[in-house]
């Protein structure tokens, strides 16, 4: 058949599909009556609407949705918004009653002059039936079934109503039902806070968001268009749709706020999922979410992370390696402030800040030693760093080693806390007992140590070296260090603090939970500890120009890295690691530790507290400081060479001065030099690096501190083996029983060279 005789038969059949649809309209409330009697107009009232979360400060952080949808009443859009879709959509929405039949006669018209349905000609009502009953398919049915709905809604509803309803229901494209989804969602405003050409740049993109949302060229043609339809019905002046018109077009970044702290968003839902709440009404039920995550600090956590993270590379599974994890807290309240479970939400769903249980290694530390603090320790308490031997069940035997592989001697409790010096660690746990360590952490905060079982964490190891047999999670690490931070007082962590319906009712409330678990001078002194690591320790590379108090931790074998620190306003936990608990943390060849952890910690608290004036530690009473000891024994300072000023709980400050350096001292104790490594009086072959001076009694050969005794071996490890000998002063030859005692001497050879004879003289 040629083709115009097609064209001709199509018009044909178009005039009288035409002539069809006139006569419905013009029995459309016959039909009305009938249809109205089956249309479930109840189905207008159902609304999905979006949860809106909001962090500190009332700001929105996020939607959460099933349709993206934030119900708005007519009273409240402004005059400008209705006009730009009365203008663009529907200008005589307030005349006609459903649907507009010159306007469908004129759209026919142009329909048969095309030969196809170009022309809707819907209005307001009918775009609204269609969005809630109805498909978009272009057919003569569907056509009338819109018509004759429009015309029975019209009759239940009064015109405010009806488009009240349709500004909330009509889709936007980016996952946007109703112009205050839209103009968050392209532009990141409340719609009250546009301008007129973003006015009618979300009333243009009504008809062909799939195109517009794309493409912001077609978007502004389609803008001015709705600039000028505004002109021409006289809503605005030609000057102000021409200055709106010369704007340019720019959507915000992204969807929406939806990237913005997904792995706190996740955590959240969880939390009101407990908490009775439904997910069906989380997501379709309209909530205001009101949380405590600072949006802020949550862009600068990612921020250092971003910056301080070794390079990744993909795992088995196609998760980025190595992992990490953040959680900041404020100390006082117990509000989570900033969250990142993992490098990339998309990437992995794991919340590693509060799901992942790893080895908290020296991270575990200040638990044993605030322990010891409110047990009569002090920070001057003398503890002999050496080697140690334990024989295990087994028959084996463990050494354990600091991480420099150093021994250092004696040293005080602050040296040892600030060099992590894991025999200090274990010989506190061996002096005040497992049970005792493990008490102090549970009413800390540590909910996952293990008790009872064949495994468990009642032993030396584990507790001194943070080798737990669960581990801990970030988030419950950070909140069992709030009672250092917090004078003593625990806080339970928080992340949800209100929920309300859509209605404004209170669905539920949460308030921080908070419980007396140290002195304040306990929790003081341990912060006075924590801030020497920062200052002179193991965490240097966490200084951030002002008071703070934190502590490092690698597990070994370098699997996981840990810095825990705090202000008196902040407190946070960096966690590094691989997913596989058994792999180093290795990039390039070099393993990664505590100190990468440290530096990402600074990086975060020095952007977090930008705005935030410096405060210093409070000082409780019952806390004497200024006092000056001596840096060797510990003791009050006499006529000490090496002195330092010390803090100390009121009562357990030292009396007596030092022994070493008071007035006969000398004569009381002698100085011994000892080699580290074998423990034995050292040698002229022994390096310098492992040589230490300790002090001993000259009657009791009793150390001045410490338990052990004078060691009258030589060291045998480095170079020939040096003995011992009684030589007579009066000889020079090997001592006899019968010379006098006070010509007897012991002096030191190298073995083989001693004399040989004995003494000929007595």
């Amino acid at each position: 058949m040629p083709d115009y005789n097609w064209k001709k038969w199509r018009r044909i059949l178009l005039l009288g599909f035409s002539s069809i649809i006139l006569l419905l309209i013009l029995s459309g409330f016959a039909f009305g009556l009938i249809s109205g009697c089956s249309l479930d107009v109840s189905r207008l009232e159902e609304q999905k609407l979006s949860t809106v979360v909001y962090g500190a400060n009332n700001k929105v952080v996020t939607n959460l949705f099933e349709e993206n949808r934030s119900y708005i009443s007519l009273d409240k859009v402004p005059q400008k918004m209705k006009e730009a879709f009365l203008a663009t959509e529907d200008r005589k929405f307030y005349e006609h009653r459903g649907i507009d039949v010159l306007g469908i006669a004129r759209a026919l018209l142009i329909d048969l002059k095309v030969g196809s349905f170009k022309e809707g000609a819907s209005t307001i009502t009918q775009q609204l039936v269609r969005q809630t009953y109805l498909s978009n398919e272009q057919t003569i049915a569907r056509k009338a079934r819109e018509a004759i709905y429009a015309i029975v809604i019209e009759r239940y509803y009064t015109k405010d109503q009806i488009f009240e309803k349709y500004l909330n229901k009509v889709y936007f494209g980016k996952q946007a039902y109703g112009v205050q989804a839209a103009a968050r969602a392209y532009l990141g405003k409340d719609i009250y806070e546009l301008d007129l050409a973003e006015t009618a740049l979300i009333a243009g993109l009504v008809k062909a968001p799939s195109i517009y949302m794309n493409n912001p060229d077609k978007a502004r043609e389609r803008r001015n268009i709705v600039l000028e339809s505004m002109k021409d019905v006289g809503y605005i002046k030609p000057e102000e749709a021409k200055e709106a018109a010369a704007q340019p077009v720019t959507y915000v970044e992204g969807n929406s706020s939806r990237h913005v702290a997904p792995y706190f968003i996740d955590y959240i839902v969880q939390e009101l999922l407990k908490n009775g709440i439904s997910e069906n009404d989380i997501y379709t039920g309209g909530l205001r979410i009101k949380t405590t995550l600072d949006v802020d600090m949550q862009k600068a956590a990612e921020a250092s992370f971003k910056s301080g993270l070794p390079a990744a590379s993909a795992d088995g599974n196609g998760i980025a390696q190595p992992q990490a994890a953040l959680v900041a807290i404020d100390p006082h309240t117990g509000h989570i402030k900033a969250m990142i479970g993992g490098r990339d939400f998309g990437n992995t769903q794991l919340n590693r800040a509060v799901k992942a249980h790893r080895q908290p290694g020296s991270t575990i530390k200040p638990f044993v030693y605030t322990a010891a603090l409110d047990n009569q320790y002090t920070p001057s308490t003398m503890i002999t760093d050496e080697p140690l031997e334990f024989t295990n069940a087994d028959g084996s035997v463990y050494q354990p080693q600091n991480y420099d592989k150093i021994f250092r001697g004696p040293i005080t409790v602050r040296e040892a806390i600030e060099n992590s010096v894991n025999i200090a660690a274990i010989k506190l746990v061996d002096q005040l007992g497992p049970q005792m360590i493990v008490k102090y952490g549970q009413k800390m905060g540590l909910e996952s140590l293990v008790t009872t079982g064949k495994k468990n964490d009642l032993n030396l190891a584990s507790l001194a070296l943070g080798g737990l047999t669960k581990g801990v999670t970030p988030l419950e690490l950070a909140s069992a260090y709030t009672p250092l931070a917090n004078q003593g007082i625990y806080v339970e962590p928080i992340a949800v603090l209100e929920v309300l319906d859509s209605s404004g009712s209170v669905l539920y409330r949460n308030h921080s939970k908070k419980s007396v678990i140290l002195s304040e001078p306990t929790a003081y002194l341990m912060t006075d500890l924590l801030r020497g690591v920062i200052e002179r320790g193991t965490g240097r590379g966490a200084n951030i120009g002002r008071p703070a108090a934190g502590k490092t931790g690698t597990t070994s074998d370098y699997t996981n890295a840990w810095f825990v620190g705090y202000t008196p306003e902040l407190l946070s936990v960096v966690w590094i690691g691989n997913d596989a608990q058994n792999q180093p943390l290795r990039i390039n060849g070099t393993l990664i530790g505590s100190g990468t952890a440290a530096r990402i910690w600074g990086g975060f608290m020095k952007s977090a507290l930008s705005k935030v004036p410096a405060s210093d530690f409070p000082v409780p009473s019952g806390i004497v400081s200024g006092i000056e000891i001596c840096a060797e024994s510990g003791y009050l300072a006499s006529n000490c060479p090496n002195t330092k000023i010390e803090t100390y709980i009121s009562g357990t400050e030292p009396t007596e001065e030092c022994p070493l350096h008071s007035p006969g001292g000398d004569a009381l104790f002698e100085t011994v030099s000892i080699c580290r490594l074998s423990g034995k009086l050292a040698t002229h072959s022994c390096p310098s690096e492992h040589l230490e001076t300790r002090y001993f009694n000259r009657v009791t050969g009793r150390e001045l501190i410490g338990k052990a005794t004078r060691p009258w071996d030589y060291c045998d490890m480095h170079g020939p083996q040096e003995i011992t000998v009684k030589i007579c002063t009066h000889s020079g030859l090997l001592a006899k029983a019968d010379c006098p005692i006070d010509a007897v001497i012991l002096q030191r050879f190298i073995q083989g060279e001693e004399p040989a004879e004995f003494c000929d003289v007595h």
